[in-house]
């Protein structure tokens, strides 16, 4: 089995352990390094008598997909068009298709899903101001942006629209300096955050996905992070959304603004396949990263999935790619993954 398991293990087991804890009241006196090992963590539910106590509670895996293998190959994909990628159904949990999903590799923009998770969870009113600093505008050049100037004053609900919809690093910072006071303190929340929904295989240092040698991630920790903020209705009406008006003050004057979509599938610039439908989408790229992905989208039988790619070369193969891995939606799980790799 690949090493992954072992890696996350010990994380898991805690996490396992922490829901435990939580359901045994009045039992605070129970050791989380007693019992943390006490369950497989990959199990869908486990059993415990402690304290007196007995009953179950949900495992770990429960609901989400953990293959067995880091590669399962589909005679209908062509792997070689990205570094690292894969295909969930929902509905089953299983992982029709997948390539090196356990490779760290870094995800660009694709950053700003755990992002708008954390500031989402994080935010008790989503309508409150921000206010744009400096800071937030000093990027790289040729950086994505939502157009924002230094003194703006915009509600965090609308910065995260400007921020995954038009993947505004320049959002992504001020939502980050808002939440937590700088970029440093926020990638600790983010850190936190991913490794308590189980993807410790990923380190982040900033809220955008600029490049930075430290801040990195996987194709099936992305797929985690995903799975978890769709959940969130919030988040869900934010990356479903094809495009947004925004009206906030810039200059003393109030702006209105709208932003579209970067994602090929919401612009309408690329058809998924035949019955299927894209949902929401992340996009990301940068010249060290190349070209990433994440979807959510849905068969004719109401099914959803979601794809996740990193590491494309060029956009077209990023498209090409998920639109091969959309095809197997098409496919009873049970036969989708069959056959050689091209």
């Amino acid at each position: 089995m690949y090493n992954k398991f072992s890696f996350v293990k010990k994380t898991i087991s805690l996490v396992l352990a922490a829901a435990l804890m939580a359901s045994l009241s009045g039992c605070g006196s129970l050791d989380t390094a007693d019992i943390s090992d006490a369950f497989d963590p990959y199990a869908t539910s486990a059993s415990y008598g402690i304290g007196g106590k007995t009953g179950t509670i949900p495992g770990f895996s429960a609901n989400i997909a953990v293959p067995a293998s880091d590669t399962v190959a589909n005679s209908n994909v062509d792997s070689a068009l990205s570094e690292s990628s894969m295909i969930v159904d929902l509905s089953s949990n299983e992982m029709l298709c997948g390539k090196n999903i356990y490779e760290r590799l870094y995800p660009a923009s694709t950053t700003k899903i755990l992002t708008a998770l954390v500031v989402i969870k994080n935010c008790s009113n989503l309508d409150e101001t921000l206010t744009v600093s400096e800071n937030a505008l000093d990027l790289e050049s040729g950086s994505s942006v939502a157009g924002l100037a230094v003194g703006d004053v915009i509600t965090v609900r609308d910065a995260l629209y400007g921020m995954m919809l038009a993947s505004g690093n320049d959002a992504a910072i001020a939502l980050a300096e808002y939440v937590s006071g700088s970029v440093s303190a926020f990638a600790d929340l983010m850190n936190d955050t991913a490794r308590m929904i189980g993807a410790t295989n990923s380190h982040f240092v900033n809220p955008n996905g600029l490049q930075d040698s430290e801040h990195y991630t996987t194709v099936y920790d992305l797929y985690l992070i995903f799975n978890e903020a769709i959940k969130n209705e919030v988040f869900y009406d934010i990356v479903t959304a094809f495009s947004h008006t925004a009206t906030y003050t810039s200059g003393g004057e109030s702006v209105t603004k709208t932003w579209d979509s970067t994602c090929r599938y919401m612009a309408g610039t690329a058809t998924a396949p035949e019955g299927v439908t894209v949902l929401g989408a992340k996009t990301g790229t940068t010249s060290t990263a190349g070209s990433c992905l994440v979807l959510l989208s849905e068969n004719s039988r109401g099914d959803r999935f979601i794809s996740v790619a990193l590491a494309a070369t060029e956009r077209n193969e990023v498209y090409s790619l998920m639109n091969q891995l959309m095809s197997l939606e098409n496919t009873e799980s049970g036969d989708a993954a069959s056959g050689g790799a091209k």
